[in-house]
């Protein structure tokens, strides 16, 4: 119908950060705070320029950034000062690389044959099993990780929500790491058959196995998707759709349980959205490139 405002769906951009020494080897990279390689600036220098052509970046209303160096880097080689004059700029512990502990560093090999060495076996999926065990208590489970990004996840999509609701524009970016962004992507699309389970009463147990991801209930719903005391370090953040609410805590949350297989490469970006404008059917964006 002419004159009618057509519906703003929002979208969510996961860059992961450019090139490391780390990241070139294959070297399991969480803490250690690296740079990036001149490789790695040339790279996503050309890159950003070439986002500035695709995307519009007048829609970005929140970038979420790790705290880890080599992200923050990244990030400033994409967004200009201009570019950040109409957004909010967070940094959210929540986006830190998957905790590998004792693996940090290492290759996957190495890290294969310290298991074998300590009796756990000559196989592992880290997806399933996680880094966390007897040997590496410091470690971060795939329940922890899975954890921490269903809180994020829920966190962004309340954003949305209420741009869908206003039709105001609220693209949001996200700058994080490889296992990371890859487990959050999955957790995004993944859970739409698993949540519409539950939201049936179709899920009576404590978990429920769906595909590459389980649903477990939390007894006491006391999961705050906006826990402020540790989990941001706010740049510029007037937002004031943030504010703790005791109605947002979740009862469940969900973690993987295998491999998604998904491949994003050092300063590769994708794209995640809603079907049907739909805050209910979030999807994995293809066509990041349109006309």
């Amino acid at each position: 119908m002419a004159g009618t405002e057509s519906k703003r769906t929002p979208k969510v951009y996961l860059i992961r950060h450019s090139e490391t020494e780390w990241s070139k080897s294959g070297q399991f990279t969480s803490s250690t705070d690296l740079e990036l390689t001149p490789n790695g600036v040339e790279r996503i220098t050309l890159l950003g320029e070439k986002l500035h052509t695709i995307i519009d970046f007048n829609k970005i209303k929140y970038i979420f950034s790790s705290p880890r160096k080599r992200a923050k880097d990244t990030k400033d080689l994409i967004f200009n000062k201009k570019d950040l004059e109409h957004c909010n700029f967070i940094i959210d512990d929540d986006l830190k690389e998957w905790e590998y502990g004792q693996y940090e560093g290492l290759l996957t090999k190495q890290i294969l044959a310290m298991r074998k060495e300590q009796g756990l076996g000559e196989t592992w999926n880290i997806w399933n099993q996680g880094c966390k065990n007897e040997f590496n208590p410091k470690a971060e489970s795939t329940e922890e990780i899975g954890f921490r990004l269903w809180k994020f996840i829920k966190k962004i999509q309340k954003i949305q929500e209420s741009g869908m609701e206003t039709n105001e524009d609220c693209d949001i970016v996200i700058f994080a790491h490889g296992h990371c962004l890859r487990y959050l992507a999955a957790l995004w699309f993944m859970s739409v058959n698993i949540m519409s389970k539950y939201d049936k009463g179709l899920i009576e147990g404590a978990s429920d196995v769906d595909g590459c991801a389980r649903l477990v209930k939390l007894v006491d719903n006391t999961m705050d998707i906006y826990d402020f005391k540790n989990k941001f370090v706010q740049e510029n953040y007037i937002d004031e759709s943030f504010r703790i609410k005791e109605q947002d805590a979740l009862p469940y949350y969900i973690h993987l349980v295998d491999n998604p297989w998904f491949m994003l490469d050092a300063g590769g970006v994708t794209c995640l959205s809603y079907s049907h404008h739909s805050i209910k059917e979030p999807s994995l964006k293809l066509n990041l490139l349109e006309l």
